[in-house]
């Protein structure tokens, strides 16, 4: 009886609690500009909304105002960062972007990379390379620019990360999509 009240309690106060135990992903915003002329909706995934391999930490980057962002320091492997999305509608005026800042301590087999891959009913339609560094690069953004994607498509952004030596470290801030127009 008391595992069946427990339970009854746990369900309830999830139920009355304000907001959720797990990330929406992402937050959707419409923005608007030049009389309504112009118009958009941004996509912004935080970081809780990417799945990540074991020697991704979560620090908070002061060299560009990023925030909090992914980063690798010091690690010998190559670690990811994967983001996932069904694309919601049929636009031709998609645009992927991550902020980075990188800094390869002086070893050009660093490297910082962001690829996406596009799938439809199994079969892979669309791919690309958007940021691919093994040079030093502070407060970059990457982006690619327009694509075509339809409603129901599935959208995996890989972000890779390499950076070995103590002076060495690859930060990526959260995936941003942006869809225009709205």
């Amino acid at each position: 009886m008391k595992s069946r009240n427990a339970a009854v309690a746990v369900a309830v106060f999830l139920m009355l609690s304000p907001g959720s135990l797990f990330a929406d992903c992402p937050t959707i915003s419409s923005h608007a500009c030049c009389g309504g002329g112009f118009t958009w909706k941004t996509y912004a995934f935080t970081l809780d909304c990417a799945t990540i391999s074991g020697g991704v930490s979560v620090v908070t980057d002061t060299n560009c105002s990023l925030g909090s962002v992914h980063s690798v320091s010091n690690n010998a492997s190559t670690q990811t960062v994967v983001y996932q999305y069904t694309i919601p509608t049929t636009s031709t005026g998609w645009e992927i972007r991550v902020d980075y800042d990188f800094n390869n301590g002086g070893d050009s087999s660093n490297f910082i990379q962001a690829a996406y891959t596009v799938t439809r009913g199994g079969s892979q339609v669309d791919s690309g390379t958007f940021l691919n560094r093994s040079d030093s690069w502070p407060c970059g953004v990457a982006s690619d620019n327009p694509n075509s994607w339809n409603a129901g498509d599935i959208l995996v952004v890989t972000i890779s990360l390499r950076a070995t030596n103590s002076s060495s470290y690859a930060k990526v801030a959260g995936l941003t999509l942006f869809k225009v127009p709205a």
